[in-house]
């Protein structure tokens, strides 16, 4: 048996459809290949991410939708480092598959909420870890390993000079106040 999928269009074998009980066949309308494509673009989306925060975090409605627009929002900087989600996604090409963002709770048993959370780079928040580094220890070896991995100092325009604090808002231009 065939069916054609509603997505794509395509009449494929009744096997590459996941199933479904409540289905009049069994079977959902699209096929594998597209639903799981939805469900990716869906956890792309800040609707995703917020439901991935309310879910793993325990984040209300309205900090898991503010926290998600600033994990997706390409202009939003690490708060030690300082490298912006942009510049993150720009590297792929050099390896840097941890590119994005992530939530970091700043007392790591306290509430999920928005005034124990900051936004860190994924590199900031694994370099931090259990062992609860200070922000300039964690800042100090960031630096390296960017060093370490052969950035050139002026391909690290945005890196600080203290947590928070230096580095330049966009090539050229410096920042005077702390993140």
């Amino acid at each position: 048996m065939e069916q054609r999928c509603r997505q794509c269009q395509e009449m494929k074998p009744l096997r590459l459809f996941p199933k479904r009980k409540d289905a009049r066949n069994g079977h959902r309308k699209t096929c594998r290949k597209c639903y799981q494509g939805s469900w990716r673009r869906f956890d792309r989306s800040v609707k995703g991410k917020a439901r991935w925060l309310r879910k793993d975090h325990g984040y209300s409605v309205g900090d898991s939708l503010h926290l998600a627009s600033l994990l997706l929002d390409p202009y939003t900087r690490c708060a030690i480092c300082g490298v912006p989600r942009r510049w993150l996604l720009s590297q792929e090409k050099r390896g840097l598959h941890w590119k994005g963002l992530s939530v970091d709770h700043i007392e790591p048993a306290g509430p999920s909420t928005l005034t124990n959370t900051r936004i860190l780079c994924r590199l900031c928040n694994g370099t931090r870890g259990a062992k609860q580094y200070t922000d300039a220890a964690v800042l100090h070896r960031v630096s390296g390993w960017y060093e370490w991995r052969g950035y050139a100092r002026k391909d690290l325009w945005w890196l600080c000079t203290s947590p928070g604090v230096g580095g330049l808002t966009k090539l050229g231009t410096k920042r005077l106040h702390p993140l």
